[in-house]
């Protein structure tokens, strides 16, 4: 099984989704160390391109942000990941996640944007109106 379906079939797992707080970390580590960084990154952006997956997408960002990507050598521009992270948010404002609310979502994809852009948190940047993120093209 490639690493893409084997990140699909465990965020799909219904305990990530049962309310109990169960975090898939763990067990996306494992694969990572397995397999490595760059195939675990390249089957995250796949699953974030995908709208079909949209329950995959909070967990996939979560774990984007706690392993501190914007240190991390990127299979992809940075712009791309910005573009495609504000693209999913604008598909699915609750990137998935029944019940939460706009501001929990956008902060989450704001804490890894602002890192990768290298801009305080609290900065006015703006990335729909950075030219470099708006040249990007998310295919769905």
């Amino acid at each position: 099984m490639d690493v893409r379906s084997q990140l699909v079939e465990l965020l799909s797992e219904p305990r990530f989704h049962d309310g109990s707080n169960d975090d898939p970390d763990d067990e996306i580590l494992a694969i990572t160390e397995n397999i490595g960084w760059d195939p675990t990154f390249v089957a995250f952006i796949s699953i974030l391109e995908d709208e079909s997956l949209v329950l995959c997408w909070y967990d996939s960002i979560a774990f984007l942000f706690g392993c501190d990507c914007h240190k991390r050598d990127l299979p992809c521009e940075r712009s791309y990941l910005t573009a495609l992270l504000y693209d999913c948010l604008r598909l699915h404002p609750d990137l998935g996640v029944k019940g939460l609310e706009y501001d929990g979502a956008d902060n989450l994809v704001w804490s890894i944007v602002h890192a990768l852009k290298g801009v305080e948190y609290l900065s006015d940047y703006d990335p729909k109106s950075d030219p470099e993120v708006l040249r990007q093209v998310i295919d769905r």
